[in-house]
């Protein structure tokens, strides 16, 4: 969008002071450079985003509020997140995206979406993904953000939206490698916010991204049910998640030992006696022979 505003100087009569127009000039041409940089930012999403050839511009300035982890316990490394859980992973790798570009998906997006996103079973059971405004989803081809982005990455399509995920049956441990999609190429601040049954907010994390394709693990397990969470790009940066980890806050269980069965003392001597019988008719045999 383009505005073009025609400054002139108004005639003025022998009453009016000749700052006026100079006034009228100043204010003319504020509104004309306010008008400018909106048209400049006014990509909101991801699809308006790409079509105008993915442009920088900068974020609101905003910060993450501190992390409230009054009710759970949080993990920003997903080695030790998988160790203290037993959990599955959903990619988004089994999807229609293709490389480098953006689908655009129904909302909600479950396992029994059916859109240019996803065939029906293309997602585990389990979990449901909107955003708060129902604005869309989307689905990100990998390198679309660039090379570090690797595999299909999704989120809320417009920027100032944040992602919900909603379990069903609710979980006790829940884990994302996240990343900040557009319009912050120098990364962000993405907070993992976790929700009870009634609503109630059990706690938060907050992790830092370096660039726009800088992914970071941010995870949660909590002796609560969580029902819902909500991921949010701090300062209107549109928020995606690589991988989504979901399950219980116990450990997997140890492999189960299978017993090796063990010879008694009756089958031990049984044993010798039908060997020393064999011995025996063989030596008779040889015998008679």
């Amino acid at each position: 969008m383009y505005v073009l505003i025609v400054l002139d100087e108004y005639p003025l009569s022998d009453n009016d002071h000749m700052g006026t127009s100079e006034v009228m000039k100043k204010t003319l041409l504020g509104m004309a450079c306010a008008l400018a940089s909106t048209a400049a930012f006014a990509q909101s999403n991801y699809i308006d985003w790409a079509n105008d050839g993915r442009p920088d511009f900068p974020l609101n300035g905003e910060v993450a509020a501190p992390n409230n982890l009054a009710t759970v316990t949080s993990f920003t490394d997903v080695a030790a997140f998988l160790n203290a859980t037993n959990t599955v992973t959903e990619t988004f790798n089994n999807g229609l995206a293709a490389p480098a570009a953006v689908a655009a998906c129904t909302e909600p997006v479950n396992s029994a979406s059916n859109d240019t996103c996803f065939n029906p079973g293309d997602l585990l059971d389990g979990f449901t993904v909107t955003s708060d405004n129902a604005n869309g989803i989307v689905v990100l081809g990998d390198a679309f953000l660039g090379p570090n982005q690797d595999s299909a990455v999704m989120g809320a399509q417009t920027f100032a939206d944040i992602t919900q995920i909603a379990f069903d049956p609710a979980i006790t441990a829940v884990g994302i490698d996240t990343l900040i999609g557009a319009p912050a190429p120098g990364g962000g601040d993405i907070t993992l916010t976790a929700f009870d049954s009634g609503g109630g907010a059990l706690g938060n994390i907050t992790v830092t991204t370096a660039v726009a394709d800088d992914i970071a693990f941010i995870g949660l397990t909590s002796d609560t049910p969580i029902a819902n969470i909500t991921v949010d790009g701090i300062g209107g940066s549109g928020e995606l998640i690589d991988n989504l980890y979901f399950g219980n806050n116990a450990p997997p269980p140890p492999p189960v030992a299978t017993a090796v069965p063990t010879m008694g003392s009756l089958g031990m001597w049984l044993m010798i006696a039908f060997m020393l019988a064999g011995c025996t008719w063989f030596a008779r045999r040889r015998g008679e022979a």
